[in-house]
């Protein structure tokens, strides 16, 4: 084979894959999801997390048992993820193996990446670049282990990012129709973990940034605002209706002896709750929680990444550069704060 051939055949893949870069992203995406959920499922480890067991029972509880009903979706965690689960835990099987549960995760996983890959080229002009920063969350071995158990980790994922997605397609294109689907999304997240929440609250805050930004008029800023907060906002709406109705208390998911905050004050009595109103702990123990999530390279290669679209971006931008940055760290914000509060606890030898 010449050398002239071999650069038509190198040329015509490349052209393939820029015309369907998308479908192929989806299709690897696919192709790890099943992969990971027979790896699990083989290994024996798709229930081996105590909550993903919890989870599964919430969702089969509902459609059987002696008592089934929506009633046993309780008030603690949100219902979404155990709505989605229904469908597949109603066959015995499904349930027994967590095979109900996983398949809910793995078609999330593949929805979240792609929004990743989205929003990656949306912001980033160098496609090699968007491909790279896909790669880095969908191979990353936690996620591909989350990704085949009943966990709610990658429901809130897809979730988010795809709210993420359209919100920042919002921001460059002012498109109110692009502002609308991100609020629908939020609203999902929104009854999948109470990470969105905070996510939605940073949203709301940005809506307002933006449309200052653009100059907007009070009266369309005000406007835009209601038209992201509706959906979005309508989730928190039901959940706190749901805990008066069910339970007569609107707070029964904070208030709780089965809350999480209930849950921590044991530790905080032992003094085994070091990160609790220490803001410097709180940072240091979700810093390390990170670092060992993803690896001390991507971690170091995050923060310079911030630091150098900070830098290069012009002033006229930096105000839109700043929001992107809070929305895309607010999982960071969010976890620091509940740790602080003392609402979430995290064990790092």
């Amino acid at each position: 084979m010449t050398l002239n051939k071999i650069d038509v055949i190198f040329r015509s893949i490349v052209s393939f894959v820029k015309r369907h870069d998308t479908a192929i992203v989806i299709a690897i995406a696919f192709i790890a999801a099943v992969l990971s959920v027979i790896n699990n499922y083989n290994a024996g480890t798709i229930l081996a997390y105590g909550d993903a067991e919890s989870h599964i029972n919430i969702a089969k509880r509902v459609v059987g048992g002696l008592t089934p009903g929506l009633g046993q979706l309780g008030g603690i965690w949100l219902p979404l993820h155990h709505i989605m689960m229904m469908p597949f835990v109603i066959n015995d099987f499904m349930w027994r193996s967590g095979l109900g549960g996983a398949i809910v995760s793995a078609i999330c996983y593949v929805a979240s990446t792609f929004f990743v890959y989205k929003l990656a080229k949306t912001l980033i002009t160098k496609p090699w670049v968007a491909a790279l920063a896909v790669s880095i969350y969908a191979f990353n071995p936690n996620v591909l282990y989350m990704l085949g158990t009943p966990m709610s980790e990658l429901p809130l994922l897809a979730f988010m990012t795809g709210s993420l997605f359209f919100f920042v397609r919002w921001m460059y294109d002012d498109d109110i129709r692009m502002l609308i689907l991100a609020g629908t999304l939020a609203f999902g997240g929104m009854l999948v973990r109470y990470d969105a929440w905070f996510l939605i609250f940073i949203e709301v805050i940005a809506v307002v940034i933006i449309g200052i930004y653009k100059k907007y008029s009070r009266q369309k800023i005000e406007g835009t605002a209601i038209i992201f907060a509706l959906p979005a906002l309508l989730g928190a709406i039901l959940w706190l209706l749901w805990g008066l109705v069910i339970f007569h208390d609107p707070l029964y998911f904070m208030n709780s002896e089965y809350s999480a905050k209930s849950q921590q004050q044991s530790f905080l009595t032992k003094g085994e709750l070091p990160t609790y109103h220490n803001v410097i702990q709180s940072v240091q123990y979700y810093s390390q929680a990170v670092i060992d999530n993803i690896g001390i390279v991507f971690a170091v290669l995050a923060v310079i990444g911030v630091v150098v679209i900070v830098v290069n971006s012009k002033k006229k931008e930096l105000t839109r550069t700043l929001v992107l940055i809070a929305l895309l760290l607010s999982p960071f914000f969010f976890n620091v704060l509940s740790l602080y509060l003392g609402i979430s606890i995290l064990f790092i030898p």
